[in-house]
């Protein structure tokens, strides 16, 4: 009973300061948090680049131990994206026919991500890209590479895109929002690993960006 008579005063405390509150012009306790909220949830819509900041700081790991991209036998050109061609858009391998040495890298697109996100390119080599789209998403479906001029729609299964590297360097390539990101780190010498290191170190922060934009 006394504990009782204990609690209700302090409620009877809180709803008076309620009304001190209104009488004043304030707003309630529980007002003024939902009011935070929306204000946080406003701020995060209007400054998408956080969200591209904080996948950038996901992934850092991942970066840091690239892929090395395998000598290969090249499939027929005709039936691939090139670099630089009016859409980019990836084609399926069926029919495909060896016409040369190209360096292969393979990535697996899943809902969270890429599988793996950075790789390894040597210089002035062809490079075959095989994307096995595994869990298409509505961020995940179309891949941006803007140095190499690519915009890669990518359909459910296994896609494949050339393109040749042509200068030493950090390239960074995303979803077309800007926030799964992914890496190619060209060197002179794949099996230099302090190469590889000094560029990934030398490499300028990537850029961040929201819906549409493929940095």
């Amino acid at each position: 009973m006394g504990n009782e008579n204990q609690s209700e005063p302090a409620a009877q405390g809180a709803g008076a300061n309620d009304k001190a509150l209104e009488k004043k012009g304030g707003l309630p306790l529980g007002l003024m948090a939902i009011a935070i909220v929306a204000l946080a949830i406003g701020f995060v819509m209007a400054n998408p680049g956080t969200l591209s900041q904080l996948a950038g700081a996901s992934n850092a790991n991942i970066n840091a131990n690239p892929v090395v991209a395998n000598l290969v036998s090249a499939p027929n050109s005709g039936a691939q994206a090139s670099a630089g061609s009016a859409n980019g858009q990836a084609a399926l391998a069926q029919g495909a026919q060896p016409s040369g040495d190209v360096q292969e890298i393979r990535m697996d697109v899943l809902a969270s991500g890429w599988s793996p996100d950075s790789f390894v390119l040597k210089k002035g080599v062809k490079t075959r890209w095989v994307i096995n789209a595994k869990q298409l998403t509505g961020c995940n479906q179309e891949i941006k590479v803007p140095d190499y001029g690519l915009d890669i729609k990518l359909q459910q299964g296994e896609n494949i895109v050339e393109f040749t590297p042509d200068k030493e360097g950090v390239v960074r390539w995303s979803c077309w929002m800007g926030m799964i990101r992914g890496t190619f780190v060209v060197v002179n010498d794949t099996g230099n690993q302090s190469a590889v290191s000094q560029a990934l170190a030398n490499a300028p922060a990537p850029k961040t960006g929201g819906c549409g934009c493929g940095g």
